[in-house]
């Protein structure tokens, strides 16, 4: 059985998806987000790892209340699609940059950092069984990622019943720069005679 759930954001570039994230979430680049710190890692040496991970633009992180959340996941090139939700009026809560080769991770706090702690434990495989606890798997294009976090139309505040899984309590907006082409640079070879120059 997975221990995770994949969500394909290249393929749907607007999902909902609930998470259950403990005090804390984060998202971080897979290929490069360092999991295993030292043995007996603890909350302060957690925050202290994601503020230099942030640094490195392997992770990025915000503080969330400790209940099932819905996310509004969006990928997106548009450079107004940040302008357009705060000027209808929703609160940016965090915001910051990843780099990533297709592979990010929306994990909780807890998660890193049972993960931090112990070297052989894997953030999408050291669980059980796939739930909303689990970290989520998104595949995106590679590049790097502007992440800015809004609170969503339900503030986590809510408290009637109605249909609260079609609304967010906080949208989080990917915005995709692309790795530059690689650059080639001119090699001039000592001895080298090349015809017409």
């Amino acid at each position: 059985m997975r221990s995770h759930l994949t969500h394909d954001l290249q393929a749907e570039r607007e999902q909902i998806v609930s998470h259950r994230s403990g005090s804390g979430v984060a998202i971080v680049d897979l290929g490069s987000y360092p999991a295993f710190v030292a043995e007996g890692f603890d909350r302060f040496d957690l925050m202290q790892h994601l503020c230099r991970q942030t640094e490195a633009l392997t992770a990025m992180m915000w503080e969330v209340p400790d209940m099932l959340l819905n996310l509004q996941l969006i990928l997106s090139q548009d450079p107004h699609a940040v302008e357009d939700l705060a000027a209808s009026g929703h609160r940016v809560v965090a915001g910051g940059a990843v780099r990533s080769f297709g592979q990010l991770c929306l994990a909780s706090h807890e998660s890193l950092l049972d993960c931090a702690g112990h070297r052989h434990r894997d953030l999408l495989r050291h669980r059980r069984r796939a739930d909303e606890l689990s970290p989520r798997l998104l595949l995106v294009p590679s590049g790097v990622y502007e992440v800015t976090v809004f609170s969503g139309p339900t503030p986590w505040r809510w408290t009637g019943e109605g249909s609260r899984a079609s609304n967010p309590d906080y949208i989080v907006v990917l915005r995709h720069f692309p790795h530059p082409a690689p650059r080639l640079q001119p090699v001039r070879l000592a001895g080298l005679a090349i015809a017409g120059f």
